[in-house]
């Protein structure tokens, strides 16, 4: 079982480490950088409240998939084992 644990948090982790952002969410950190530049405090706070719900989105939408993808292999996993056992 500990083998199984540690499979799945290296998959995690890689796929944590491959996280695509999207553009929206790029651009929206940029606009606050620079917002932040021109001394913009108030406005580039807003925009940042803005993009850490978007990147907070993201990550909860790529763990589901994560999780979705990981949950499906090892069933497939499975049902190879009881399929090759029967035979």
């Amino acid at each position: 079982m500990l083998e199984f644990q540690q499979f799945q948090d290296k998959i995690r982790r890689e796929l944590r480490a491959r996280m695509k952002f999207s553009k929206d969410l790029l651009e929206l950190r940029d606009k606050e950088a620079k917002l932040v530049r021109m001394k913009r405090y108030e406005e580039a706070e807003k925009v940042k409240m803005k993009a850490d719900l978007l990147e907070e989105f993201e990550r909860n939408k790529l763990e589901a998939e994560v999780s979705l993808s990981f949950y499906r292999t090892c069933s497939e996993s499975r049902l190879r084992k009881s399929t090759t056992l029967m035979i």
